[in-house]
């Protein structure tokens, strides 16, 4: 039943490692090997036409030594009862899992309720060989000879996109130099277990399923990745019998688990990780403290947009946080106490939540860049919110009610004088300066304090000038106030107008209701300035050129004030 091949010698000689010079028998359907000192199921891989294996009480202890046999798509039966691997946690469905074909496992028959429960506990794990591949990949043909294994010295590692529901076997890759890692686009569920790598910088875990840090299932997980002896140790306490250990892992979905032995407890505290990256957008975090972010003191860049946030609880230990990113989500404010540990946060993004106050920034004392986009902020009150934030040169409101009102960009370049950016539009010297003059209160008379129908409504005492040059005498207006038929009138000699320079000779308008008399004027160019009912006099766009000034009086209309 077997034919010897063109005679190449294998490089481990026999299976047990003995140093003989064995050659490759690619046509053996059966082999049978029980009791002896086999530790390595490798040599076996070239053994394509394999149906049945017997390899009973031997001392094969590593549970990835089945991985071995995955190329053997025949298989249907196979033998390791005896082995130290047998008392590994999940022994039997990892080995259903590897071995797709296999019908009997150590003289049990294999179960289609068998089949799912590997599948659904195994599928989307990672293994030591791809890691080896991806490590290989990153650093290229030029370290394919070197002596080094490329995961000891690999610094970034690209496994986005590939299914994976567990990385736990990264912990024990031996990434002693990792410093960024990406997950991008797979089905991690949380990432416990990757705060064990002691360089690791940068973690991108963008679209998947990420809800907390850290799963109950997390521990039991990485017991069955490492298949060593330590964990055959640590489950010594479990069924002794391959068929005790298969019933154990059959449990539905839903049921509740023990906690493996010897390992770390679902409610013991994680070690600190140096991490200063944290990418987790497109996930479903439901709550900051299910991150346990007080685990990364030296956290830096935190993104956590497109998830189910309703407060910024659980930042207040990101003391060294400089960006924060949590765009659409369900944040409708921002609390005093969520906010009190960012003093050193430089960019914030908080678009697409619903955000309908600009309450409590105050204490974002460093913040420079500002992106509140596609919110409900509504009244330019809220914009006082903002005040505080001196630091502040890049702020983002479009499509807020608020960005439509009429002083929307004046009313934020006067409240923060270092602004330079307002919604993607730069700030110009032109435009500030028309800003302090319709905002500053100092030069604004406060024509709307009383309602019109009161007698004294608009007061105008002490005002100095409207901006059209120094042709009012400075603290000449003492009250300007409606007479009977509705028109501005102002009291006898209370109203002095001057010259262009305010030269001598000021003209001084009497009030009541009988008319006016001039004085002498020393100016060749006289602005005219005409009191409408309820309008202010406008800034003239040229001085009108006049003749000499001729002496003369203004006569009242009908009683009416002029």
């Amino acid at each position: 039943q077997t034919h010897q091949s063109q005679g190449h010698p294998t490089s481990n000689g026999n299976s047990g490692g003995g140093g003989g010079g064995g050659v490759l028998l690619v046509g053996l359907s059966q082999l049978s090997a029980e009791s002896n000192r086999i530790t390595s199921l490798a040599p076996l891989r070239g053994l394509t036409c394999l149906l049945e294996l017997y390899l009973g009480n031997n001392r094969v202890s590593e549970l990835a030594q089945v991985d071995h046999l995955r190329h053997l798509a025949r298989l249907i039966i196979l033998d390791l009862a005896g082995n130290p691997l047998c008392l590994a946690a999940g022994y039997r469905l990892f080995s259903i899992f590897r071995l797709k074909r296999l019908k009997v496992l150590d003289g049990s028959g294999v179960s289609a309720e068998e089949v799912a429960a590997a599948k659904d506990m195994f599928a989307g794990r990672l293994t030591l060989e791809v890691v080896e591949a991806a490590a290989l990949e990153a650093h290229g043909e030029a370290h394919a000879n070197s002596q080094i294994p490329p995961v000891a010295s690999v610094v970034s590692l690209e496994l986005a996109s590939l299914k994976l529901r567990d990385a736990s076997v990264l912990a024990t890759a031996g990434l002693n130099r990792l410093v960024e890692l990406n997950l991008d686009h797979n089905s991690m569920t949380s990432f416990s277990t990757l705060l064990g790598l002691p360089c690791l910088l940068v973690l991108r875990l963008n679209h998947n399923r990420v809800a907390a840090c850290r799963d109950p299932k997390d521990e039991r997980n990485a017991l069955l990745s490492l298949g060593s002896q330590a964990a055959a140790a640590a489950a010594a306490a479990a069924p002794s019998s391959a068929t005790a250990a298969g019933e154990r892992f059959q449990q539905p979905k839903g049921a509740a688990r023990e906690p493996s032995g010897g390992g770390e407890s679902a409610t013991a505290p994680l070690p600190t990780s140096p991490l200063e990256v944290l990418l987790l957008g497109f996930n479903r975090v439901s709550a900051l403290e299910a991150l346990e972010l007080e685990r990364f003191p030296r956290l830096r860049v935190l993104h956590l947009q497109h998830n189910h946030l309703a407060s910024m609880h659980g930042l207040k230990h990101c003391r060294q946080l400089r960006e924060l990113v949590l765009n659409k989500n369900r944040i409708r404010g921002v609390d005093l106490d969520a906010a009190a540990g960012l003093s050193l946060l430089h960019e914030l993004h908080l678009q697409e939540n619903g955000l309908r106050s600009l309450q409590n920034f105050s204490s974002l004392t460093s913040l420079q860049s500002l992106h509140l986009g596609h919110n409900r902020v509504n009244d330019l009150v809220d914009l006082g919110g903002l005040s505080e934030l001196t630091q502040l040169v890049n702020v983002a409101l479009n499509n807020n009610p608020v960005a439509r009102r009429q002083l929307y960009r004046s009313t934020l370049l006067c409240q923060l004088p270092g602004l330079r950016w307002i919604d993607s539009k730069e700030a110009t010297w032109e435009e500030r300066e028309r800003a302090e003059l319709v905002m500053n209160k100092s030069d604004r008379p406060n024509f709307f304090q009383d309602p019109r129908g009161q007698q004294g409504g608009y007061n105008m005492q002490g005002y100095a000038q409207l901006g059209y040059g120094q042709h009012l005498q400075q603290g000449s207006y003492a009250q300007l106030t409606y007479g009977q038929h509705g028109y501005l009138v102002p009291p006898p000699g209370n109203l002095a107008v001057g010259g262009n320079g305010g030269g001598g000779g000021y003209m001084h308008m009497g009030g009541g209701h009988g008319g006016a008399h001039g004085g002498a004027h020393t100016q060749q160019h006289v602005y005219q300035h005409t009191l409408q009912p309820g309008i202010l006099p406008r800034r003239p766009r040229e001085p009108t050129p006049r003749g000499p000034y001729r002496r003369g009086s203004m006569q009242g209309r009908n009683g009416r004030g002029v």
